[in-house]
């Protein structure tokens, strides 16, 4: 009875944080692919499309991807229908299911390593970490909620069936496992999870027969990927670098990842990466009229790599005696070997992509914090310290709440975070943010910023552009952005249209102006 009391309390007590963590971004409206996914997508909108949200990409109604995710389409159908565009209750569903994935890796670690302790302290890290944001706060973060909690229930399922033996328990898991695959392709990653987790602590009661479930199932989705959906893995996605590049700065990303667990200050949507291209480069000085080419070593690149090395090695050396450390840290490369650079992506780094990945960091924090309790002294010090962690990551996490208010807040504490050393995008976007609340000269400043860096699509740059001298009644200023578009040549089916509606405009300027 008293152990069911304590893990009441322990419930409630998660439940508690992460509400009070997260609560402030029920009045955040909709941003950025919210729009895409959401407002302007009649795919949620009705259950008559429930077929076709299997058959196509995530965006097909409003635009191109090779993201089949169709479980997170049929959730947002769901919520659309309860609140239409009221955004308070996508937020609500998006809180409610990171608790929800904070209290089942809770009953993992508890289980798994027997002790409570590092079950909570690992799982309250989870639940608070500001790095989380983009996949909680941004209502369009949702496919990595969705797969980590289907696919944690489905790990938590198959230890209990092995365990009990019994033939009703792996369906369920086999079934979450697909739910979790049709919500982020990165579900891939769980097999092996599970693989790690059973011959690790649950090697007596590990059957092939059963597991190998797993990997049929991975079999017929590649399989259904390749064939009946290759219109959908073939549709075009941004320009990814070499396989040889993106892995030779695997180091770099994981080191980055690291620094942003550690101290995840400076949040922000518009992440950039140096890439580097080999260990020696050669770089450049001007000294007019001469110039000197020297060959040198990329330090970052070669530290980087030093710390991943010395880390393997460590790892190999305590593999018999800290069976926890070697645990947490193959369950981070595991989770990170999606977004390592093996696959070609749209961007090198991304925040919401350390969602399942930040587990095994945390635990081996937890791990550290948890073995401070040798003496009377240092069992106080961990929770000290561990009290001062919790509080500073919840105080951030209810900022950076904050930072996604609205787009212009978005952007502008993006912009604020990169020193004002923006993307043309990010000041494009931010135009539009501007525009879209009336603010026509905050707009027109934005455009003509995102124009000066000399954008790939300017076309669609200097349409929006006449767009807000439309608004702003400068017709002069507006015929002449719409005649600056007509030059330009399309690059696609969006820039067509675009192009044809500037040439509608200009006509019927030139006309109201005779």
């Amino acid at each position: 009875m008293a152990l069911r009391k304590h893990t009441i309390v322990t419930i409630l007590a998660i439940f508690l944080l992460g509400w009070f963590v997260y609560i402030n971004n029920l009045n955040n409206a909709f941003v950025y692919d919210d729009y895409l996914l959401v407002v302007d997508n009649p795919a949620v909108k009705s259950f008559k499309h429930l077929g076709n949200i299997f058959k196509h990409d995530l965006y097909y109604y409003v635009s191109k991807s090779n993201f089949y995710r169709p479980i997170v389409s049929l959730s947002l159908m769901f919520d659309f229908a309860f609140w239409k565009y009221n955004f308070r209750g996508y937020h609500l569903t998006n809180n409610l299911l990171h608790i929800l994935n904070a209290l089942i890796l809770f009953f993992i670690i508890s289980k798994v390593f027997r002790n409570d302790v590092l079950g909570l302290i690992t799982t309250v890290l989870f639940l608070v970490h500001p790095l989380h944001t983009q996949a909680v706060t941004y209502i369009s973060g949702r496919a990595d909620l969705l797969y980590v909690f289907f696919g944690m229930v489905s790990l938590a399922v198959f230890i209990r069936a092995c365990q009990l033996k019994s033939l009703a328990l792996p369906v369920v898991s086999y079934f979450c496992f697909m739910l979790s695959l049709l919500s982020k392709e990165t579900a891939l990653v769980f097999p092996f999870l599970i693989l790690l987790i059973m011959l690790t602590f649950y090697k007596e009661y590990f059957s092939f027969k059963k597991y190998s479930i797993f990997l049929v199932i991975t079999a017929v989705y590649f399989i259904v990927r390749l064939t009946f959906l290759k219109d959908i893995l073939h549709n075009p996605q941004p320009v990814s670098f070499p396989v040889i590049v993106r892995l030779l700065n695997m180091p770099k990303v994981i080191i980055t990842y690291f620094l942003l667990l550690i101290f995840p200050v400076g949040l922000h949507i518009d992440r950039s990466f140096n890439i580097s291209s080999a260990f020696l480069e050669k770089f450049s000085f001007k000294l007019s009229p001469f110039s000197l080419n020297v060959v040198g070593i990329d330090y970052q690149l070669f530290i980087s790599w030093i710390i991943m090395l010395l880390f393997i090695a460590l790892l190999i050396r305590i593999r018999k005696k800290d069976k926890l450390i070697l645990f947490s840290s193959l369950w981070f490369f595991v989770a990170f070997l999606p977004i390592s650079g093996v696959f070609a992506l749209n961007a090198m780094i991304a925040e919401h992509w350390t969602y399942l990945p930040s587990i095994g960091f945390f635990l081996i924090v937890a791990a550290l914090i948890y073995r401070l309790k040798s003496t009377y002294f240092l069992k106080y010090f961990s929770l000290v310290v561990f009290c001062v962690i919790v509080i500073s990551y919840s105080m951030l996490t209810i900022k950076r709440n904050r930072d996604w208010k609205d787009e212009v807040s978005l952007y502008t504490s993006t912009l604020f975070s990169l020193n004002g050393r923006g993307s043309p995008r990010l000041y494009y976007n931010l135009g539009c943010a501007y525009l879209d609340k009336g603010m026509v000269n905050e707009a027109i400043a934005q455009y003509e910023k995102a124009i000066s860096l000399n954008p790939r699509r300017k076309l669609l740059y200097y349409y929006s552009l006449s767009l807000a001298y439309l608004a702003k009644k400068d017709y002069a200023s507006a015929i002449k952005n719409l005649e600056t578009v007509l030059t330009m040549q399309p690059e696609n089916i969006n820039e067509i249209n675009l192009l044809k509606n500037a040439k509608d405009f200009l006509k019927k300027l030139k006309s109201k102006n005779k």
